[in-house]
């Protein structure tokens, strides 16, 4: 974070988001990097951050949720869920991560 702040990039690529962070700190990294003026991509595994995503007070027109698998043959492919979507989903207690498989895509 430290080291952002103090480039200030336009974009921000984060791979495993949350590998680098105690449980504890996720929604305090969430919420400074969307008060930050640079668009944000991150990847993760964890169930977690999605749920820490949604308590974030962020627009839902300023967010976007892909998930992506990859076939046999090294294609990949995605899934866009607005917000509101993915809402629907944890609140339904459905694992969007298995969303993709569950569609046959």
């Amino acid at each position: 974070m430290l080291l952002l702040e103090a480039y200030s990039p336009r974009v921000v690529l984060w791979d495993d988001f949350e590998s680098a962070s105690h449980p504890t700190l996720i929604r305090a990294q969430l919420e400074w990097l969307s008060k930050k003026d640079w668009q944000v991509v991150l990847s993760t595994h964890i169930i977690d951050v999605l749920y820490q995503l949604l308590e974030l007070e962020i627009s839902p027109t300023d967010l976007q949720i892909l998930q992506m698998r990859k076939l046999k043959d090294d294609t990949l492919i995605h899934e866009s869920l607005a917000i509101d979507e993915l809402e629907d989903l944890m609140n339904a207690n459905a694992d969007p991560r298995l969303l993709v498989g569950a569609l046959g895509i």
